[in-house]
């Protein structure tokens, strides 16, 4: 941060166009990898607004996508949403190869959504062009997140094949953060077809890769932390409950499939009503057959059947 702030004052001061947006793009990165999603957008956007002056429209594709990734990370969907999509079209009018990035950004957002036929779409052809280009980074990095959006599908053969073909990838790169990521969802597979001792041995590995590498991630945390204790819960083991309670208290956002893995655990119906309503929630926002075809995968199902069953043994109490 020091050394870009620095060398932006001297581009300001010699009035270097190219240099002065590049680093404003930099420091915002910096700002949202830190979590200052504010100070980012500031940067970000003075970056596009300098180059949309100037006619540098090449670059301000990639400024609309890194303004949607801090979006994204705020958890607003729909403005995430509308500058990648405004990404996609810059690249596409331009006959840019990169728009992989934006398509992948935008099947991320529709798997978040819950449209997860649309987000298989965008993700298999950002896939392709990254195969094309020999980008084997992004090819794993597309790998776990096709696994995730199968896994979501209640497809969890598939998801494991992915997520294993990524593990691959980022082993081969030594990319600490996919490998976290991608041993967690194996694990997380394994409970599914459920295997609790396949699920530990690979929980346990993203764990203490985790600790490790020092990786600051609350939402990878507390995930690997809800399926451990679970299989351990499963295989009459003991586990330490007070960890949970301050990873729950310290993570801002959890999704429905999360919330409903800590009510199977703590055995608590204030997560099970969160998580019914955020399904219901996420049905409410498509499209009817999308919508229908949501409610009906594994989890969702199980979610609402659920809720059906506790709310009707407490109606008869």
């Amino acid at each position: 941060m020091g050394i870009f702030t620095s060398t932006l004052k001297q581009a300001e001061e010699l009035n270097d166009i190219n240099t002065m947006t590049i680093l404003l793009s930099n420091i915002g990165t910096i700002h949202n990898h830190k979590g200052n999603y504010n100070k980012a957008l500031k940067c970000l956007k003075k970056a596009l607004t300098i180059d949309k002056e100037h006619g540098n429209i090449d670059r301000v594709g990639g400024w609309y996508n890194n303004i949607g990734n801090v979006y994204n990370n705020k958890n607003d969907q729909n403005k995430a949403f509308d500058y990648f999509t405004l990404s996609l079209k810059i690249g596409e009018e331009l006959g840019d190869n990169r728009i992989r990035t934006p398509l992948g950004n935008l099947g991320v957002i529709y798997s978040s959504k819950g449209n997860y036929d649309l987000a298989l779409d965008y993700l298999a052809r950002s896939l392709k062009m990254c195969e094309v280009e020999g980008d084997k980074r992004e090819i794993g990095v597309k790998f776990i997140a096709i696994g995730i959006i199968y896994f979501y599908k209640g497809d969890f053969d598939m998801s494991l094949d992915y997520c294993k073909r990524s593990l691959l990838i980022n082993e081969s790169l030594s990319d600490e953060r996919w490998i976290i990521y991608t041993l967690q969802y194996i694990g997380v597979n394994y409970y599914y077809k459920f295997n609790p001792e396949k699920a530990i041995e690979y929980l346990e590995k993203s764990r203490a890769f985790r600790k490790k590498s020092e990786l600051l991630d609350e939402n990878l945390s507390i995930r690997t932390t809800t399926y451990l204790f679970l299989s351990y819960k499963n295989m009459g083991k003991e586990y330490d409950i007070k960890a949970l309670h301050t990873l729950i208290k310290e993570t801002r956002n959890i999704e429905f499939e999360l919330n409903y893995a800590l009510y199977e655990l703590l055995e608590d119906t204030t997560y099970l009503e969160t998580t019914y309503n955020q399904v219901q929630e996420t049905a409410d926002n498509l499209e009817p057959d999308v919508a229908a075809k949501f409610l009906n995968y594994p989890i969702p199902k199980a979610i609402v059947e659920e809720w059906k069953k506790v709310k009707s043994m407490n109606n008869a109490d």
